[in-house]
């Protein structure tokens, strides 16, 4: 079932992800939370996608049958769910976990579910593959119990709690829902906070027709349009499911992940001093920026489940992903995006554009290659890179917390796979041209190379 990954469940519907694998998951889920007294009930939210709704209908019958009780939030963002588990614990039960059906910023034909703690924090692969190995033995426990199905809005609680944490001037804001889950909180949270917000793809769009569901630059022509037009102070854009957003200033420049992480990281730190928790793949502009502002900062690996885990550290006062998760411990866990752009908006609120404070962070050149790698064969293909490169760099300092990070004087490289489609990724970062080019071509080389032999090896 390799629709289990390291930290969620993913796959193409119905081909991979369908109704009678969600209802096995959910019976699993049920078990496990017996075995390793995870509460008593689930909190159940969804995306737009067409698929969602009866994936979600199996989950939950999965569920009850093994005597947990299931809350229903709907449609709802994932921040919404997130926080309906941790802040409704009392009233639902004992602790519990949160489940969404979603494939995030995928396609429209993929969909999965994301796992996590009444806390909001990401369930562990080892987690997530007890959960599998239960699927696949096919025994869910033994019960006469039928868990009760319960429903739960949370909206105004939600809405309330933002008010309550951010104080912000009546800027005008451009949101880019991107007809994703972020329509059933983002417009709402906005203007319950005195901004004039100009909407832009905030109906549902199941299919994402509008735009696709990742707010990658090239995907956001329209929001960066909108700001220049509409004279609004930023923008802001949200995935499918609502735990990444991508920022756009006053001047229509999109923000890298790694620009707004820094942005954020000086203001929170300057508020209280503590650790940074980065990605491999983040800059090492966030240590020249936050290091001297910090009392440490931590390189983990890729995905939002270690990101999650690291935060609940209480010294820890910001996760930055490089593919644009943030966490903000200081409200809670778990990474809903909608928290980026109040932050940003707080920010913005004490006098400075964001165009002035973006354009005093240069960046290096930063960019993410993407290799075709089928999953039978990617982790053999990553460890043979690992084997050849140990030895041949080993001069150099080179990190393997999540495949092999090799650091030069003014660049790295990370070469991993992808822990969420068919693909081996390669992401270079230097400070000049010459020297970016070089490492690409080098490394972009040897990955082909070794795909090539591991597919003659494994008969493809």
């Amino acid at each position: 079932m390799s629709v289990f990954r390291a930290y969620d469940i993913r796959g193409v519907y119905p081909e991979e992800i369908n109704e009678d694998l969600m209802r096995k998951i959910g019976s699993a889920v049920g078990r496990f939370i017996f075995e390793n007294n995870f509460g008593d009930h689930v909190v159940l939210g969804r995306d737009f996608r067409y698929s969602s709704k009866s994936l979600s209908e199996a989950v939950k019958e999965g569920v009850i049958s093994t005597g947990i009780d299931v809350v229903d939030c709907g449609v709802c963002s994932l921040g919404l769910a997130l926080y309906t588990g941790w802040a409704g614990e009392k009233d639902f039960g004992e602790k519990g976990l949160t489940l969404y059906v979603t494939a995030s910023h995928l396609p429209p034909e993929h969909n999965g579910l994301k796992l996590y703690t009444w806390e909001g924090i990401g369930l562990s692969e080892e987690n997530i593959m007890r959960i599998h190995d239960i699927v696949k033995s096919g025994y869910f426990g033994e019960t006469t119990i039928t868990g009760a199905k319960k429903r739960a809005d949370f909206l105004h609680s939600y809405t309330e709690f933002m008010k309550n944490h951010f104080h912000v001037k009546p800027l005008r804001v451009a949101v880019d829902c991107g007809g994703g889950a972020t329509i059933t909180t983002a417009p709402i949270v906005f203007r319950s906070l005195g901004m004039n917000v100009v909407e832009i793809f905030c109906k549902p769009d199941p299919e994402f027709k509008s735009r696709p569901s990742d707010p990658l630059p090239e995907n956001i022509d329209k929001l960066r349009e909108t700001v220049i037009e509409e004279k609004a102070d930023f923008g802001v854009a949200f995935d499918g499911d609502g735990d990444r957003a991508t920022i756009v200033d006053d001047k229509g420049n999109v923000l890298t992940p790694n620009k707004t992480g820094i942005i954020l990281g000086q203001e929170i730190l300057k508020e209280k001093p503590g650790k940074v928790i980065v990605n491999v793949e983040c800059s090492l502009l966030v240590e020249k920026f936050l290091g001297p502002l910090s009392t440490g900062v931590k390189r983990i690996p890729v995905g939002h489940s270690y990101l999650t885990q690291e935060c609940k550290d209480p010294d820890v006062r910001i996760g930055i992903e490089a593919s644009g998760h943030f966490i903000l411990p200081s409200y809670f866990y778990f990474d809903d995006a909608l928290l980026v752009p109040l932050k940003m908006a707080e920010i913005i609120s004490k006098g400075k554009k964001l165009s002035e404070l973006s354009e005093g962070i240069k960046e290096y050149l930063n960019q993410r290659f993407e290799f075709k790698c089928d999953d039978d064969i990617k982790f053999a293909v990553i460890k043979r890179l690992k084997d050849r490169f140990l030895k041949e760099f080993k001069d150099r300092k080179i990190d393997t917390i999540d495949g092999i990070r090799i650091d030069f004087d003014d660049s790295w490289v990370l070469i991993r796979v992808s822990n969420t489609s068919p693909k081996m990724r390669l992401t270079i970062e230097a400070k000049n041209r010459t020297d970016f080019e070089k490492l690409r071509r080098f490394f972009s080389s040897a990955i082909e190379s070794e795909i090539k032999n591991v597919q003659k090896i494994a008969g493809f």
